[in-house]
């Protein structure tokens, strides 16, 4: 597939065309966006689109925007390795109800020639490894996948049929023998998840600093102090780039995860109070800026800075459930296993490796998962 001319992203409103600004926005510098595919499910609303703007992994890539509840997208991100390669993945298609995304891709080794439709479950950039529907693939291009019932499905091809030759694309229609969607599956999933979001919270370069260890080695604050401190250098981040990117960052995006992380302790203590066992998976990140085992250990401390963070909370009150094994806190420090290919890891270039956008959003904990069981 091959896109001859750049493409934006509009959107309508009392029959008039705008476009969106904050995705097709110079300062990614991608010529291409394209495909959108808008979700709604609970609270949640996300928009997955195509683009090949810079921090991807090669060609046309699968990215994604959350939608806060004023319709602030937030800044794009990609959706990851388990999703893109070097080439080209186009068509997104999600079904929030069994958490799978849908799409095209033309260089998976397992592909069987031209585009293939593959199949991957997760959300936003946290996935299996994606798997070929091979059942309707062939040696030329499947694409636009999507699903209208638990069995039937359309997608586009322009292989070679009775009716037609290879040149352009003819809408299929598939009935698949098993449901694709296993009500059971998607009902435990959501008891599981509580409808719960993994979220990000970001954390300003090299923050945690060594300084604030006592005499152990241990970290004496929790993130509410870097949380702070990162507003306080906030001017320093307009250098020499479009200020309206850094205000969303720090209006919308910062304060966004900080008050999920508010939202996710309220509800983790009501749970508690109900008997219930909690379990929090918290993954921390670093930029590229440092050797491997330096933005291991950093990405580490970013989750302890959470962690004293729940155990501060409310005057102490979640302190006993961890005690008690009631709270259960799995932690992942990954260092610069997800940073963005366009983060410089060079000290010198503190514009591409401390002050872009690229690098202030490689600098992070996930809280991916929530869980409450009995």
């Amino acid at each position: 597939m091959k896109i001859l001319v750049a493409c934006d992203i509009y959107f309508t409103l009392d029959n008039k065309e705008f476009s969106l600004s904050q995705l097709n926005s110079e300062a990614f510098s991608g010529d291409h966006n394209t495909q959108p595919f808008f979700y709604k499910f609970k609270e949640n609303r996300v928009l997955y689109f195509v683009s090949d703007r810079n921090g991807g992994y090669g060609g046309l890539d699968v990215w994604f925007s959350i939608i806060d509840s004023a319709g602030n997208f937030s800044f794009p991100i990609n959706a990851g390795p388990k999703i893109n390669t070097i080439a080209d993945e186009i068509t997104p298609f999600y079904l929030p109800l069994s958490n799978t995304l849908y799409f095209s891709s033309s260089n998976k080794d397992t592909g069987l020639g031209g585009f293939d439709v593959y199949s991957s479950i997760g959300s936003l950039n946290r996935w299996e490894t994606s798997i070929n529907m091979s059942s309707i693939n062939s040696e030329y291009d499947e694409m636009y996948f999507s699903l209208f019932n638990d069995k039937n499905a359309f997608f586009s091809s322009n292989r070679i049929t009775d009716s037609s030759s290879f040149c352009c694309n003819n809408i299929y229609s598939v009935e698949f023998e098993n449901e694709i969607i296993d009500i059971q599956d998607t009902i435990q999933d959501l008891s599981d998840n509580a409808g719960f979001v993994p979220f990000e919270i970001y954390f300003d370069n090299n923050s945690p600093n060594p300084r604030f260890f006592d005499s152990n080695n241990d970290l004496i604050f929790s993130y509410k102090k870097f949380y702070v401190d990162y507003f306080k250098n906030r001017e320093s981040y307009y250098y020499n780039q479009n200020d309206s990117i850094i205000d969303f960052f720090f209006e919308s995006t910062l304060k966004k995860g900080y008050k999920g992380l508010i939202s996710m302790l309220e509800n983790t203590l009501f749970d508690l109070s109900k008997g219930f066992i909690v379990e929090l998976t918290i993954q921390g990140y670093a930029s590229p800026l440092a050797s491997d085992s330096y933005n291991r250990k950093l990405s580490s401390l970013r989750i302890k800075s959470i962690l004293n963070f729940i155990n501060e909370y409310s005057d102490l009150s979640l302190s006993k459930y961890i005690s008690d094994s009631k709270l259960i806190i799995n932690e992942l420090p990954l260092g610069e296993s997800e940073s963005f290919l366009s983060v410089s890891d060079d000290p010198e270039d503190i514009k591409k490796s401390i002050l872009s956008i690229e690098a202030i959003l490689s600098r992070k904990v996930t809280i991916l998962n929530m869980k409450s069981y009995k």
